[in-house]
């Protein structure tokens, strides 16, 4: 946002104009020029508060504006500043960010198309915007926290504004972070082999092949074991969802979960009759191990009889008279549920419902 009072730095191009037959300028970038002498800061400080009020701030603090761009003036002594309340200073050092700080951010980051809203979420994690500006100057790969950037535009950039950093610890880091994420997020895989990750490395940023080793060995953010490799994390939070689902495992719910064998081989028939087909001795097997536990985990590849399996405990659970609701993280694997067991299902969060933000109906 351009102010009345400030001075700007401005690089356009001059072009024609052929619909009105003049010429105009096409602005390329934008820069507010920090006011430092008394009289430009008195400028600025204008558009907010009275010119007495302006005076009065500078009186007392003779370089506000550098001192609120560098994270050293937060709060100021009001009874000593006559007029002015924390709510119109909150105000002004508020404009001095944008307008100095913000915009300088935007200004150096604009060729990867980082929006004011980007550097909005940067600033969540470092609220100080001349650190956060310090930070993106020494090492522009933090930039790989913004959501939407991938590895290759930021490391492009990065390499522009500090060609040094083609063999540094900050661009090996910046590059193991992002592609164990994006094996994560994408693949849904949490850890890969230490060959694997270096053959990666190898591939994509030769350069820091050095320096692979010992970034390996002197780190907090991975977690290595039996030769596997993956983001500390991941790997923390796995393990709080099987202490979880360890606790309920271990929980004594004999009272409400009690099937007699009668009543077990009555759901495995009924399911049989239902899809056409007998079960094999082992899957009927997994299906009586697998009644009167709180807690079942069946996994295997496709065609590995999950659903068959499932549908003959969901069988036995309905006959004894519980409610069920399948659930799933996404509605198209719902629906497959749909398709595969004749229940009703929901995604996760409806069933929980959720009204916002980890904030739920049912817990």
């Amino acid at each position: 946002q351009l102010y009345l009072g400030t001075e700007y730095d401005v690089k356009a191009t001059l072009s024609y104009d052929a619909k009105y037959k003049k010429y105009q300028y096409s602005p390329i970038s934008i820069t507010a020029i920090v006011p430092k002498t008394k009289d430009t800061q008195v400028l600025f400080l204008k558009t907010l508060v009275s010119e007495r009020v302006a005076n009065n701030i500078i009186d007392e603090y003779p370089d506000v504006v550098e001192e609120v761009m560098n994270g050293q003036l937060k709060d100021l002594e009001y009874d000593k500043i006559k007029g002015l309340g924390k709510a119109t200073w909150d105000k002004t050092r508020a404009k001095i960010i944008d307008n100095y700080v913000i915009s300088d951010i935007i200004t150096m980051l604009q060729p990867l198309g980082v929006t004011y809203n980007m550097i909005k979420k940067m600033l969540m994690e470092e609220p100080n915007p001349e650190l956060l500006k310090q930070q993106l100057e020494k090492n522009p790969y933090v930039m790989t926290k913004i959501r939407g950037l991938g590895f290759k535009k930021v490391d492009s950039l990065a390499l522009k504004l500090k060609p040094e950093l083609i063999d540094s610890r900050h661009r090996l880091v910046a590059f193991i972070r992002h592609y164990l994420r994006e094996l994560g997020e994408s693949d849904g895989h949490t850890w890969v082999t230490l060959d694997e990750l270096k053959g990666q490395v190898c591939s994509e940023v030769r350069e820091c092949l050095d320096l692979y080793d010992d970034v390996l060995e002197r780190n907090t953010f991975l977690f290595k074991q039996n030769g596997k490799v993956g983001l500390k994390e991941y790997r923390d939070t796995e393990y709080n969802i099987f202490q979880i689902l360890k606790e309920k495992y271990n929980t004594d719910l004999s009272n409400k979960f009690v099937f007699t064998d009668e009543e077990i081989e009555k759901g495995i028939e009924l399911a049989e009759k239902e899809q056409g087909f007998k079960y094999f001795d082992e899957q009927k097997e997994v299906i009586r191990n697998n009644i009167n536990k709180n807690v079942v985990i069946i996994s295997g590849k496709a065609g590995a009889s999950k659903t068959t399996i499932c549908r003959a405990i969901l069988k036995i659970y309905s006959l004894k008279g519980f409610s069920i609701l399948p659930v799933a993280f996404s509605a198209k694997a719902a629906q497959r549920i749909v398709e595969a067991t004749g229940y009703q299902a929901s995604t996760i969060h409806r069933a929980l419902g959720c009204v916002g933000l980890n904030e739920y109906q049912y817990t």
